[in-house]
C-alpha cells in the first residue's frame, strides 16, 4: 500500500515492545494493564468507500461494548488523542508533557512558531532573490551540449573575477580543487555548473611561470589581482606571443599570494597540497595516540615501531612473521625469530650505499651502528650486475674500491642477520631503500623519516641533514666531502631516534592539525585516488611523506607528458610537476631530456625579449597542448606557477 508523503514517515522508528510500565485501575490493585512507555504513532492509509463502510460498521459495534463496559466498571483508562496527521496518539498517565528549557511545552514553543510572522523582504531583495534564481536556471540551460539529438549536463567553470578585492591565497585555491572533486564549499571567486559530472581534476604545477611574461609589471608593485588573457597584446607579452594554445584555454590568470614567516616563505606545493583536519578525525587520532602511549608507557622506544599498515603504506618489505600472507622472492631472507623475547628490545642502527646497475639500484655498503653508536659491521658490498653509475658524490663509491671487495650480497645478509633478530628495534632514515638493498624484512622498524616532519612542512619528506644541524646541532653529509659517510648517518637517525622517545610524540611534529589532500580524497565515501608526477634528474622524495598518493618519477618530461594523461584517465585527483620553465642554474637543473633550443622557431617578435625564457615557453605550450587534448572530457586543469622567476626570488 503507497503512503501519503505526509504521513508515511521519513525514518520510521522500532520500538521496544518488551519496556512496559505497569499502570494500575482505581479501586482494583490486583489487576494491572501493560502499556509501552514510548508513543505509538498508527498511520492511516487511503480507504475505499465499501471498506471505510465495513469499518463504521465495526467501529459502531466497538463503540456499543465500550459503553457498556464503560456502564460495568468505573477504572480510568489511560485517555488517547487523535493527531492532526490521522494518528493515534496515547498518552501515558501520570507523564506529562515534555517542556522546553523555557518551562513551555514543545506544543506551546511549535504553537509560537507557526504563529509568528517570517521576515518580510523588501522589494528589492525579492528582485534580487528572483535575478539569482534566473541566473542558476539560465546556467544551468547553457551548460548543456546535444550529444546525437539528447541534451547532456557539461560541467562549465566561472569565474567571478570582479568579486576578487585582494590577491586569492593558495588555500583558497585549495578549496576550489576540494570542490570539484568532493562537495566542499566552492571559492567566492569561481563556481561550478553541473559540478557532479566533473570527472577528474589535474593541478600542472610549472615552475618559472611567471607573471611578468603575462602583461605584470617588472617592477612588481601595484600588480593586479587578476590578469584577462584575451587583451594581452603579443607584443608586450611574451606569454601570450609564446603560448598562443595555453593562453587560448583559460580566460583569466589569478595572481596568487604566497604566506610565510621570518624573512621566509612557506612552500607553495605544501601550502596547496594541505588541509586542516576535521574536529572528528582530530578526536580519532588523537584517542588512537592515548589509547597507544599507555599501552607502550612502560618501553616508550615500541611506541616508535611501524605498525603493520604503516609499513605497507611506506613500501617496507612485509615479513610473513607479521603477515602469513605476505610473499618472498628467493633470494630475499627475514631476520630470526627468537626462543627468549628480551623486556626491552635493543637498539641498532642502520645505513646503507647504493650504487646503479642494469638491474636499478644495488646494494655497495651496509653499516651497523649499535645503541652506544659504537660501529658494529661496516662492509662493502659488489653486486653481481655490472655498475652503471657509482653515485660517487651521494656514495662515496669509487671503482678503486669496488675493485678490492669481495663480499657478495647473500654474504652480507648472513652478517646484518647475526645481529639483528626480533630482539632488536631497526633503526633508519628511509629505512624501506636500506631493506629493499639488502632484500631483507624485519618486523620491528623505526624510521626517522616518519618521526619527524619536513621543516618544509607536508608533503616533503624530511632531509637526515637537515634534521641533525636543526635539532642534534651536527653538521653531516658536508658539500666538502665527496659522498655520504654511512656510518655518520647511521649515528644521526640514532640519536634522532632516542630525542624523540625523550622528548614525546609531538616533537619534531609541524603538520599538526593538518593532512594532505591525497588523505581526505582516500577517507572520503567512495575514496577518491590521488596521483603525484614529476620530472627531475634524480627523485627528491617530495612527496614521499604520503601514504595515500600514487608517486611516480621520471627522468623526462616526454615521458611525464604521457603518464599526466594516463593518470588523468584513472585518477580524481593529479598533481603533475614540470620543470621546462626553470632556468637551468647550478642550483637547479631539468629534466635531462630539456634542449637547450625550442624545438620550434621563435619569431623575431619574441625573440627581441628574453630568447631562452620565449623558448622554454614555447616547448611548455607544446607540452600543454598534448596534455590538453588527451584528457578525457569532464577534465578540470589549474595551472600554477609556484615562486614565479626563481633566481630573482633566491636573490
Amino acid at each position: 500500500m503507497k503512503f501519503t508523503p505526509s504521513i508515511d514517515p521519513k525514518r520510521p522508528k522500532l520500538f521496544d515492545t518488551n519496556a512496559k510500565v505497569h499502570v494500575k485501575f482505581d479501586g482494583d490493585s490486583n489487576v494491572a494493564v501493560s502499556v509501552p512507555t514510548t508513543v505509538i504513532q498508527v498511520a492511516t492509509k487511503k480507504r475505499s468507500s465499501d471498506q471505510a463502510e465495513i469499518d463504521s460498521k465495526d467501529n459502531s459495534n466497538k463503540d456499543d461494548s465500550n459503553k457498556k463496559r464503560k456502564a460495568g466498571k468505573s477504572s480510568s483508562f489511560p485517555s488517547s488523542k487523535k493527531a492532526k496527521n490521522g494518528s493515534t496518539a496515547i498518552q501515558i498517565p501520570g507523564q506529562d508533557a515534555k517542556k522546553t528549557q523555557n518551562g513551555k511545552t514543545k506544543k506551546d514553543a511549535k504553537a509560537k512558531y507557526r504563529g509568528s510572522e517570517k521576515k518580510k523582504l523588501t522589494e528589492e531583495e525579492v528582485k534580487e532573490k528572483v535575478r539569482k534564481i534566473r541566473e542558476k536556471k539560465r546556467q544551468r540551460q547553457l551548460a548543456k551540449k546535444v550529444v546525437d539529438g539528447v541534451k547532456v549536463d557539461v560541467p562549465t567553470l566561472r569565474l567571478k573575477p570582479d568579486s576578487v578585492k585582494q590577491k586569492i591565497s593558495l588555500s583558497s585555491i585549495r578549496d576550489l580543487i576540494l570542490y570539484s572533486v568532493t562537495q566542499a564549499n566552492p571559492p567566492s571567486w569561481a563556481t561550478i555548473t553541473h559540478r557532479a559530472s566533473i570527472k577528474h581534476t589535474v593541478v600542472i604545477f610549472v615552475h618559472g611561470l611567471d607573471i611578468i611574461s603575462f602583461g605584470a609589471p617588472t617592477h612588481r608593485n601595484n600588480v593586479p589581482h587578476s590578469i584577462d588573457t584575451s587583451a594581452l597584446d603579443t607584443a608586450s607579452s611574451t606569454g601570450r606571443a609564446a603560448m598562443p594554445f595555453f593562453t587560448s584555454c583559460f580566460s583569466h590568470m589569478f595572481v596568487s599570494k604566497l604566506t610565510g614567516g621570518s624573512g621566509k616563505v612557506f612552500s607553495p606545493v605544501s601550502e596547496l597540497l594541505q588541509c586542516p583536519v576535521g574536529n572528528n578525525e582530530h578526536e580519532r587520532q588523537k584517542k588512537a595516540s592515548n589509547e597507544r602511549l599507555k599501552k607502550y608507557e612502560d618501553n616508550l622506544n615500541e611506541y616508535y615501531i611501524l605498525t603493520l599498515d604503516d609499513m605497507k603504506a611506506s613500501g617496507y618489505p612485509i615479513p610473513t612473521f607479521l603477515d602469513p600472507q605476505a610473499a618472498i622472492d628467493d633470494d630475499w631472507k627475514e631476520t630470526r625469530a627468537v626462543k627468549e623475547p628480551i623486556p626491552k628490545k635493543k637498539l641498532i642502527a642502520i645505513d646503507c650505499e647504493m650504487v646503479e646497475t642494469a638491474e636499478g639500484k644495488a646494494l655497495a655498503r651496509v653499516t651497523l651502528v649499535n645503541e652506544d653508536g659504537n660501529t658494529l659491521l661496516d662492509e662493502y658490498v659488489k653486486p653481481s650486475e655490472p655498475i652503471l653509475d657509482y653515485l660517487t658524490q651521494y656514495s662515496g663509491i669509487t671503482p678503486e674500491i669496488m675493485k678490492k671487495t669481495t663480499c657478495s650480497l647473500r654474504r652480507a645478509q648472513k652478517h646484518v642477520r647475526k645481529y639483528v633478530d626480533h630482539n632488536v628495534i631497526l633503526i633508519g632514515h628511509g629505512l624501506e631503500n636500506d631493506l629493499h638493498a639488502l632484500k631483507l624484512s624485519h618486523p620491528y622498524c623505526a624510521d626517522t623519516s616518519i618521526l619527524y616532519d619536513s621543516f618544509k612542512g607536508k608533503p616533503f619528506k624530511p632531509a637526515l641533514r637537515h634534521l641533525s644541524r636543526n635539532l642534534l646541532k651536527r653538521v653531516i653529509q658536508h658539500q666538502s666531502k665527496v659522498g655520504h659517510d654511512s656510518a655518520e648517518d647511521a649515528r644521526a637517525a640514532l640519536d634522532l631516534f632516542k630525542l624523540k622517545v625523550k622528548r614525546g610524540p609531538d616533537f619534531g611534529r609541524f603538520g599538526n592539525g593538518s593532512e594532505l589532500i591525497s588523505d581526505r580524497l582516500h577517507k572520503h565515501t567512495p575514496p577518491k585516488s590521488s596521483a603525484l608526477l614529476e620530472a627531475s634528474e634524480t627523485p627528491n622524495g617530495v612527496f614521499a611523506s604520503s601514504t595515500s598518493l600514487n608517486y611516480k618519477h621520471y627522468d623526462s618530461e616526454d615521458n611525464l607528458i604521457e603518464s599526466t594523461i594516463k593518470a588523468a584517465s584513472t585518477h580524481d585527483f593529479v598533481f603533475s610537476q614540470f620543470d621546462t620553465l626553470r632556468p637551468k642554474n647550478k642550483k637547479k637543473q631539468g629534466p635531462a631530456d630539456m634542449p637547450e633550443a625550442a624545438p620550434t622557431v621563435i619569431s623575431t617578435e619574441i625573440a627581441s625579449g628574453n630568447y631562452d625564457e620565449a623558448a622554454r615557453m614555447t616547448r611548455f605550450d607544446s607540452y600543454f597542448q598534448q596534455m590538453y587534448k588527451g584528457f578525457p572530457s569532464g577534465t578540470l586543469v589549474l595551472v600554477l606557477g609556484g615562486l614565479g622567476n626563481e633566481p630573482r626570488y633566491h636573490e
